[in-house]
C-alpha cells in the first residue's frame, strides 16, 4: 500500500466551511484570497487546500454570520478584478486580506475547556508597531466573548453545529501528493461562528459602517 497517496482522515478549514451555508460569506472572501494553497513553499503537498497563514501550531478561526459580513459592503473579488488600475486593485484586496487575517487567532480556544482569558495575537501585523494585533478573549464552558480593537464585543453563536468545529491541515513529505509517504507537519484549528465581524480599530469600523470608500483602509492599520 506504500505506492498509494497518503490521505488525511480529517478535514481542513476550507472543507468545514464549505459544508455549512452559514459560513458562505466568509468562505467566498477566503476563496478569492491568496491564503489558500495546495503545495507549501513548492515543497510539501497539502492534504487539502490549506490556509497558508498557518504554521505548525493551533489556531482559532472566527466566522461572522453571513448577514453581518454582507452589511459591511466589503469590496467583492469581482469588483477588484474589474478595477481599472493595479493600485486600486491592491488597495481593495488589502481591505479583504486584513479582514480575513483579523479573524484568525493564534491558539485554539474551545467552549468546554474551562475558564480561559487573555489577549491573543491574530494574523494581521501592524506595520507601525511591527506587532500582531490582538483580541481580548474570555471563554468558559458556556461560551466565548471576544473584544476587538475597536472596543466592540462579539460572541460565539449558541449553535452546537457551528462552534467547536475541529480542523486539521496536513503537509506531506513530497510536493506530489501521490508520491508522499508520510506527514511532514500539520496545524490544528477550531472554527466558531460569531454574531458580528471583528474590527481591528475604530478607524476600520467607522469606515466600513459608514460606507466610505474602502481603499482608504489600506493606507494604514490604525
Amino acid at each position: 500500500m506504500e505506492d498509494e497517496p497518503l490521505m488525511s482522515g480529517e478535514k481542513s478549514v476550507l472543507d468545514i466551511l464549505s459544508e455549512h451555508e452559514e459560513f458562505s460569506a466568509f468562505l467566498n472572501l477566503l476563496k478569492g484570497s491568496d491564503y489558500l494553497e495546495t503545495v507549501h513553499n513548492k515543497l510539501y503537498a497539502c492534504g487539502s487546500s490549506n490556509i497558508s497563514l498557518f504554521n505548525t501550531y493551533h489556531y482559532t478561526v472566527y466566522v461572522p454570520v453571513n448577514d453581518s459580513i454582507t452589511a459591511l459592503k466589503l469590496p467583492t473579488w469581482e469588483e477588484i478584478e474589474a478595477a481599472y488600475d493595479e493600485k486600486t486593485k491592491d488597495s481593495m484586496t488589502q481591505v479583504i486580506n486584513n479582514f480575513l487575517k483579523y479573524h484568525i487567532q493564534d491558539n485554539s480556544v474551545y467552549i468546554g475547556s474551562g475558564n480561559i482569558a487573555g489577549d491573543f495575537e491574530t494574523a494581521i501585523l501592524d506595520p507601525i508597531t511591527n506587532q500582531f494585533l490582538k483580541l481580548d478573549v474570555t471563554a468558559n464552558n458556556s461560551g466565548i466573548q471576544i473584544i476587538d480593537g475597536a472596543g466592540k464585543t462579539a460572541h460565539v453563536v449558541n449553535n452546537p453545529n457551528l462552534r467547536n468545529l475541529m480542523a486539521r491541515e496536513y503537509q506531506l513529505n513530497n510536493k506530489d501528493a501521490a508520491s508522499a509517504t508520510e506527514i511532514e507537519t500539520s496545524a490544528y484549528a477550531v472554527i466558531h461562528q460569531i454574531d458580528r465581524p471583528l474590527m481591528y480599530s475604530k478607524v476600520q469600523s467607522n469606515l466600513l459602517h459608514t460606507k466610505v470608500v474602502k481603499k482608504k483602509l489600506a493606507k494604514k492599520i490604525k
